[in-house]
């Protein structure tokens, strides 16, 4: 525990201590600065210079800076190395009598960037939420970027290979987990099967699983869950309420761009499994774990971002009826 002697590093040392899963950008000027371990893990990713910043008589600490006018490019890579940052802002104007007011105004994860340089525009950035009870797994899917959000309840007897197989279907970029689970190593091992997939704890999961009810009746401005067919399983509204409370607290606001609740799953779309998806090359290949040479690959001749998101979501997710496929043909 450093013992910080400057009015301003004591501000950074209580800002912090609330975000210490988190690189701290502290904004300084025309700066966004990282000091301490974050300052060093900064350097070695973003390949920035480590300087010095005194701290009392013949003190000094790490420091390492960004421009904020670049942040995103920076922010971008610290997410891509499975970083989660938080940004605190002045949110006084500067003047010489006293420190400047700062906070966090929002925490950057890599399920929810919303820079467009940094995601794929023709594929989703999904968030994933997961809990399991008795024979239930239960998950809820966000996309912060296009305001999709989902969830799903699901009874198996097989609950590793169910699991895998829906992670496989979804792809997502960011798991939050309860911290029961997430110190569970062999449940860790499991989902970490799925590759490029970052995996955090929330630590107030249970605040939002708890009121999981009143939490979605109230954002959702219903009365009852009953208009999303929720009434009847009760860890899916767990997962979605912790879910929903994970991204209103990282982007400090209410989400009101995510109106609706969606049902994962579908009866009018073949269900495909990790390994038929694997084998069949549809999104990656086996040897080079790259796109090139994958049927999407052959296929996408979209325009347009949105065009390219639908087009995977139809390749994960065939019809199975007639009429269905046959108009889609046509089209």
């Amino acid at each position: 525990q450093q013992d910080f002697t400057t009015p301003m590093m004591k501000q950074y040392s209580a800002i912090k201590e609330q975000y210490l899963d988190c690189l701290l950008f502290y904004r300084m000027g025309d700066f966004y600065e990282l000091f301490m371990e974050d300052a060093h893990i900064g350097a070695k990713i973003l390949n920035i210079t480590l300087t010095g910043k005194s701290n009392g008589k013949n003190k000094r600490i790490p420091m390492a800076g960004v421009p904020y006018h670049a942040v995103d490019s920076y922010l971008s890579k610290l997410v891509k190395a499975g970083y989660k940052v938080a940004i605190c802002e002045q949110l006084s104007p500067p003047n010489k009598k006293g420190l400047v007011k700062r906070d966090v105004v929002r925490v950057v994860t890599p399920g929810t960037v919303l820079d467009e340089h940094s995601l794929d525009k023709k594929e989703n950035n999904y968030l994933v939420s997961i809990t399991n009870k008795q024979d239930n797994i239960a998950m809820s899917v966000a996309d912060l970027s296009t305001g999709y959000f989902a969830t799903t309840q699901i009874e198996t007897n097989n609950m590793e290979q169910t699991l895998l197989d829906e992670l496989a279907r979804i792809n997502p970029a960011e798991c939050i987990l309860p911290e029961k689970l997430y110190n569970n190593p062999t449940f860790l091992q499991l989902i970490q099967q799925q590759k490029n997939m970052n995996i955090f704890p929330f630590f107030h999961w249970d605040r939002f699983a708890d009121t999981a009810k009143e939490t979605l009746q109230k954002h959702f401005g219903v009365a009852t869950l009953a208009v999303f067919a929720l009434e009847d399983k009760p860890f899916a509204c767990q997962a979605a309420a912790a879910l929903l409370g994970y991204l209103q607290e990282t982007q400090k606001a209410t989400i009101p761009h995510i109106q609706k609740i969606s049902s994962i799953e579908n009866g009018q779309t073949l269900l495909l499994d990790r390994s038929t998806m694997i084998n069949l090359e549809l999104f990656t290949t086996i040897r080079e774990h790259n796109t090139k040479g994958t049927l999407i690959s052959v296929l996408d001749q979209t325009i347009t971002a949105m065009g390219g998101r639908l087009l995977r979501e139809w390749l994960k997710k065939p019809l199975v009826e007639h009429d269905a496929i046959n108009k889609r043909h046509e089209a």
